[in-house]
């Protein structure tokens, strides 16, 4: 990656992540009508309207903190480091995908728990890297807390 232009690999995190977005947006419109909106949610579950604006931050704080930590590291950390976000963006899709266009709330469980688990990896090579680059990954660490538990109702009170 190009050194003397370290915005271009930011605005290539920026946009994959917003790729991220998109597919996994089509994905889910697909699915609001009428399966989504017919399960029974918790009461713990936020208007529909919240969702887009939730990710919308997360997906612009993850590849921000990855760059910060980007900078910071050369060699295979960096290339680690690069490694874990597109997995991460990959995972974060595949929920989409087994959650709303396999109707499948105990796959997207499982898919929760990976991307769970890629996000701890992913704030833990930031941690040694940039403080700031990991503080920027704390508020998905706890929407993946808050959405495995809407993930959780959604299994427990409908019939799958």
């Amino acid at each position: 990656m190009n050194q003397k232009h370290p915005y271009l690999i930011l605005t290539a995190f920026i946009v994959l992540s917003f790729a991220t977005s998109v597919l996994g947006g089509m994905i889910v419109y697909a699915n609001l009508q009428p399966w989504y909106s017919d399960l029974e949610r918790g009461p713990l579950s936020p208007p529909n309207w919240v969702f887009p604006v939730v990710w919308t931050v997360l997906y612009i704080l993850l590849p921000v903190g990855t760059w910060l930590g980007w900078q910071q590291s050369v060699g295979t950390p960096r290339r680690s480091l690069t490694i874990a976000f597109l997995i991460n963006l990959a995972l974060q899709l595949a929920w989409t995908a087994a959650f709303f266009g396999v109707h499948s709330p105990l796959l997207g469980l499982a898919f929760m728990l990976a991307i769970f688990v890629s996000t701890l990896n992913l704030y833990h090579r930031l941690w040694k890297l940039t403080r700031l680059g990991a503080e920027l990954i704390l508020p998905q660490i706890l929407w993946l807390i808050y959405a495995a538990s809407l993930n959780v109702s959604v299994w427990a009170l409908n019939s799958f």
